[in-house]
């Protein structure tokens, strides 16, 4: 009972307390009844000691002192003292918004701005380089990749057997999965309409290795696995049971085909997972058991046991590797094969773990350098609207100025007063970080569509989380203590004396000195984020401009698959199927190629030729087997020599190549190669001649030289692979021709017949334009906020200037009335303010110059160093900062210095 009432005590206390904050609210009635009742007992005595009654309740008030004071006393005594002053400061606080729409709309927009930015950003980059994996135990996870590559290669594939070999080796050290790379891929959901889905072949411990549960059905298991052919199951993704099938039991049980197979769906991943791969979003995983065995080439990952080491984990699959590689070099390698070239491939061949908590990203190999350049970038930005933000207030606290004043006279604490402008600041940093959050919700998914091709988008976990929600607090935070603590303290202190008696505005040289700094700086960061948007927007119109070897305007690319009714026949087919699309309707031309053009770079293959000079230490050369007219489709020009026929086609035709100038300069130096003769390194010499030379053509990479090519006749494949491993299963078709894409897609359709299945068309130069995504991506956001900046600065520079004129407005009128021009006016004027710009702009170059060296990497056709694109940032600025101040300058010059004189 004794607690019961301690506890209805207590919450009455904190009700009645509550009440005390509401407008009105009782404890204020009862303040002021109190107070009237005293004065009204001191009145009533003072009469009685004869006073009149006038007199007698002026003297109350006396005795009684300030009233405003008492009540501030009584408030003060109350525990909730400081959440009243919170309530009141906000109130405050709106109703002076209100009252400023125009002014607050202009600073919730530009921290808005600079906020959404960088939450859209953070979005991004934590999803791409900083968020581990949904599955369990993340950081017990590691993959193998070659030692010779980077540490985000995505590379590290075996072949099946040699996995299963590794997974034996590794036991009581790591459980190891296996999957191959997730793909697009036509799919057929129970009977329908193919459409184009994300789909991932797995082995059976793929779920089990990662710890995922099923949210419905179950998950693939080692069983799925153990036969080929056997066990045609599937698990889907939450997503597409949610879209897809709106989450109704029943998808359990449902047909997927593809790759002439029928799948039973059974089960659905959680709705976190969407696989190892970020930037892939995984629709329909598949077991091992259902791929061909001989393309299977899977990626490792597997999970250390407790007290394991990557390195331990690692030593047992580099052994089965080194096993498997010295086995094939014997079975392949020709005699007298040099032993450094022996050497030079197995060191090619080691692996080592690395960790995979993060998962595998192709999307962190291409941005991790670049996601961190926009970080910064967009940080400058928000730094520059900080500036701006603080200038603004600086500005509006010289109108606010008397008002402080006259609240420090009643006898307000400069406590309070910090207190209350710290409360605006913190008010507009909230509606900023609100407005921010509705930005980044809105520019995130752009931002992910920038990252990847339009045919290959990425798909990222972007969503709002905890994490980005602290990101935003301690961004707000930041706008808070940059953009508000420097006008606060600052009008906290205003002289109320001095203020009074002159009714003057926020003059100080401190007050100038401040907004002119921050207007510099403003002018410093601009100039760094202008160079930057040159140096990308040169780079990108650099590789976009770059001698391709090849023409690409008018050609069509479309990847053919061969049914397996042909792979026996496929040489006439191929024919077969290049007559029937040449007679096509506005085809001009057409052609075959086992690589496309900007599909991904040819495979190499180490060679041997009969040139007088030594063979170089690499003697790789990308390998492409091409149709007759493969050459004359693309443009590519030959420079000696002739072309392949359709005898060249044949099986018992003789074996002639094309090379390009890359490989004559590798192989033959100054040696005339026509008639000279190549063959393989791995094979048995089949010798070929070389019939004839063509230009060099960059095939996957804008950036680099046209790589060293061998052109071979696609009759003449088995020469060169073994059945297993053809190439001719699956092709690139080339036409030149038609304007209209849908057309032409649906007559290749009608022509392939059942015997080809035609996969996604494209042009060739938006095959090209996707190898351009990351620099179109830097160039893009560079511009955008470098323009933003600019503008900002520009803002800052204008204000600065109007409001010199504006408080100098009596100096001039005195300058005029004594016979000053107003060339004399102007030039007086823009000293001050090119002072500012020069101090900025020598800043922003050294600024500037320290920040280009860190983009290197990524600036092509130029040096990082190079004057041109610091001379042109200058200009540029000059010329908007030069019209930013002339403009109050020259209205300046046209003040009437009677009206000037008399106003003040």
């Amino acid at each position: 009972m004794g607690d019961s009432s301690i506890l209805r005590s207590r919450f009455h206390r904190f009700v009645s307390q509550l009440r005390a904050l509401v407008p009105g609210a009782r404890a204020d009635a009862g303040i002021e009844e109190e107070v009237a009742a005293h004065i009204e007992l001191q009145t009533r005595k003072h009469i009685q000691a004869g006073m009149s009654a006038e007199e007698a309740r002026r003297r109350a008030r006396l005795d009684f002192g300030g009233i405003e004071n008492a009540k501030e006393e009584c408030r003060d005594a109350r525990r909730t003292r400081w959440l009243f002053d919170v309530v009141q400061d906000l109130r405050y606080a709106v109703r002076g918004f209100l009252h400023a729409r125009g002014f607050t709309a202009l600073i919730i927009s530009m921290l808005g701005l600079g906020i959404g930015a960088n939450l859209a950003i953070f979005s991004v980059t934590d999803a791409i380089l900083l968020r581990m994996l949904p599955v369990e135990d993340p950081a017990s996870l590691f993959r193998t990749v070659n030692a010779s590559g980077n540490p985000y290669d995505l590379g590290g594939g075996v072949s099946y057997p040699v996995y299963r070999k590794m997974q034996k080796r590794a036991e009581g050290l790591a459980d190891l999965m296996a999957y191959q790379g997730a793909a697009p891929t036509s799919i057929s959901i129970d009977k329908s309409e193919p459409e184009r889905l994300m789909q991932q072949t797995i082995s059976g411990n793929y779920f089990e290795v990662l710890g995922i549960q099923a949210e419905a059905g179950r998950m693939i298991s080692p069983h799925d696995d153990s036969e080929a052919g056997r066990h045609a199951v599937a698990v889907i993704s939450y997503r597409l049971w949610q879209t897809r099938f709106g989450k109704a039991k029943g998808a359990i049980g449902t047909k997927l085909q593809f790759d002439s197979h029928m799948f039973e769906i059974v089960g659905v991943t959680p709705p976190w997972f969407f696989g190892v791969e970020v930037g892939k979003m995984v629709d329909v995983w598949t077991p091992v058991s259902m791929a061909p065995a001989d393309n299977l080439t899977p990626r490792i990952m597997g999970r250390l046991h407790a007290g394991v080491t990557i390195a331990q984990a690692a030593a047992p699959l580099q052994a089965v590797m080194n096993e498997i590689m010295l086995e094939d070099v014997r079975q392949h390698a020709p005699p007298g094969t040099p032993k450094q070239l022996i050497d030079r491939f197995l060191a090619g061949m080691r692996i080592k773990g690395v960790p995979a908590g993060g998962g595998i990203s192709y999307l962190r190999r291409e941005y991790r350098q670049p996601l961190l350049i926009i970080v910064v970038v967009v940080g400058l930005v928000l730094l520059i609207a900080c500036s701006s933000v603080a200038n603004l207030l600086i500005a509006r606290g010289s109108v606010r100025q008397q008002e402080i004043a006259i609240r420090l006279s009643l006898g307000a604490h400069r406590r309070r007063i910090l207190q209350q402008l710290i409360t605006e600041s913190v008010l507009l940093a909230f509606l900023a970080a609100s407005l921010g959050l509705l930005l980044a919700r809105l520019g995130t998914p752009l931002l992910v569509r920038l990252l990847a091709p339009s045919n290959q988008p990425a798909r990222l976990a972007t969503g709002t989380d905890l994490r980005l929600l602290v990101f935003t607090s301690l961004l707000s935070l930041l706008t808070v203590l940059v953009s508000g603590l420097i006008p606060a303290f600052r009008l906290a202190r205003t002289d109320m004396h001095a203020t009074l008696k002159s009714g003057a505005r926020l003059t100080g040289s401190g007050s100038e000195w401040v907004r002119r700094a921050l207007v510099g700086a403003q002018i410093a960061l601009s100039l760094v984020l202008v160079t930057g948007a040159i140096l990308f927007s040169r780079t990108l119109v650099n590789l976009m401009s770059s001698r391709l070897g090849f023409d690409p305007s008018s050609v069509f690319v479309a990847r053919i698959a061969s049914n397996p009714a042909v792979y026996k026949d496929l040489v006439p087919a191929w024919n077969e199927l290049l007559r029937r699309v040449r007679a096509l309707p506005g085809v001009e031309q057409a052609s075959l190629s086992s690589s496309g053009l900007f599909t991904g770079e040819p495979p190499l293959v180490g060679i041997r030729t009969t040139a007088a000079k030594p063979l170089p230490p690499d003697p790789t050369t990308g390998r492409l087997f091409v149709s007759p007219d493969y050459f004359q489709t693309l443009s590519i020009r030959f420079l000696a020599g002739h072309d392949f026929g359709s005898r060249d086609t044949q099986p018992d035709a003789p074996r002639r190549v094309i090379v390009n100038e890359a490989f004559v300069r590798k192989f033959f130096g100054n040696e005339n190669p026509l008639g000279r003769r190549l063959t393989q390194l791995a094979n048995a010499p089949v010798w070929n001649e070389i019939a004839g030379i063509v230009k060099d053509a960059k095939y996957g990479n804008l950036r680099e030289a046209a790589p060293p090519m061998i052109y071979i006749p696609y009759g003449k494949i088995t020469d060169w692979l073994p059945q297993r491993a053809h190439p001719g299963e699956s092709m690139f078709l080339q036409l030149r021709g038609r304007e209209s894409m849908a057309s032409l897609a649906a007559d290749l359709r009608r022509e392939a017949g059942p015997r080809f299945t035609i996969g996604e068309m494209s042009r060739q130069q938006q095959l090209i334009d996707d190898t351009l995504v990351r620099e179109r991506l830097l160039a893009s956001i560079a511009s955008l906020f470098g323009g933003l900046a600019l503008l900002l600065a520009t803002l800052g520079l204008y204000g600065i200037m109007s409001y010199s004129v504006l408080q100098r407005r009596r100096e001039i009128g005195i300058r005029m009335a004594i016979g000053a021009a107003p060339k004399t006016i102007i030039e007086f004027l823009l000293r001050g303010a090119l002072a500012i710009v020069a101090a900025g702009t020598a800043a922003g170059l050294v600024a500037a110059s320290a920040g280009t060296h860190l983009a290197k990497a990524l600036i092509f056709g130029f040096a990082a160093n190079d004057p041109m694109t610091f001379i042109a940032a200058v200009i540029l600025l000059l010329t908007v900062s030069l019209a930013a101040v002339l403009v109050p300058a020259y209205r300046a010059s046209k003040i009437d210095p009677m009206i000037a004189l008399r106003q003040d």
